[in-house]
């Protein structure tokens, strides 16, 4: 139950949760690191013993920076902002691919996802009505179905080259 309290809270919104016994205060690990590849490669080699090319990962991005082109034409200082954090997310999430694939060449980078369209943060933050939350998962299904159709291996690498080109 830790584990879940720690992951609902964000500084500045919803306080840390405090292990009095330890001394430590846990976060959302999302607030430091978006994904966590280097661990979950070290969690899967423990497993495999040792050999990188038994780990098969899929990872799924979900930062705000959604993967798509926006008509920014008349956006005004707060929704250019927006948008801004968004498209700068995404190339930070990017950065960490590129370089764990780089870190980790033979490992079976099966699928890697990201939002094809904004997802919906609710009307007031954190607070998802059921039928936002049913347009995300239909966001997310349709992307998985799209990597699938592309094969193994292949989403990663087009997201890879759409952000360097």
């Amino acid at each position: 139950m830790n584990g879940v309290t720690a992951s609902t809270t964000v500084p500045g919104i919803f306080p840390a949760m405090k292990d009095l016994v330890k001394g430590k205060a846990f976060i959302d690990g999302g607030v430091a690191r978006n994904y966590d590849i280097p661990s979950a490669v070290d969690y899967c080699l423990k497993k495999v013993g040792g050999d990188f090319t038994k780990i098969t990962l899929d990872v799924i991005l979900l930062s705000n920076g959604a993967f798509r082109d926006d008509n920014a034409e008349d956006y005004k200082t707060i929704p250019m902002l927006m948008r801004y954090f968004e498209i700068r997310d995404y190339y930070k999430n990017m950065d960490l691919l590129i370089r764990a694939r780089e870190a980790y060449k033979t490992v079976n980078w099966r699928y890697v996802l990201t939002p094809t369209e904004k997802l919906s943060n609710g009307k007031v933050p954190l607070f998802f009505e059921p039928e936002e939350m049913e347009k995300n998962i239909q966001i997310g299904m349709r992307d998985a179905r799209t990597a699938i159709a592309m094969g193994e291996g292949k989403s990663a690498q087009y997201l890879v080259d759409y952000s360097i080109q």
